[in-house]
């Protein structure tokens, strides 16, 4: 056969207050939260081997200089595995 596939999706939100963080950045240079949505697939060729395919995007509130938000963050990402 040709294995099994699974798949999934998931989100996520963070939201730091002002004084979560004092002494890691200024005020005007840190994100007040930050937004992640990701989905992904797996293949599953054999018992002993894996494909994995996975994309998520992370948008952020404040962050960047003179108030406006930092740039939303884009990952792709590929992974083979063998066990043995």
């Amino acid at each position: 056969g040709g294995g099994w596939v699974r798949g999934g999706a998931r989100g996520a939100q963070v939201k730091v207050r002002a004084e979560g963080f004092p002494y890691v950045s200024g005020l005007s240079t840190r994100a007040s939260s930050a937004t992640e949505v990701g989905v992904g697939m797996n293949w599953f060729r054999t018992r002993y081997s894996k494909a994995q395919v996975v994309y998520e995007r992370t948008a952020f509130k404040g962050g960047a200089a003179a108030g406006r938000d930092r740039k939303t963050e884009q990952l792709a990402m590929l992974r083979l595995q063998a066990y043995f």
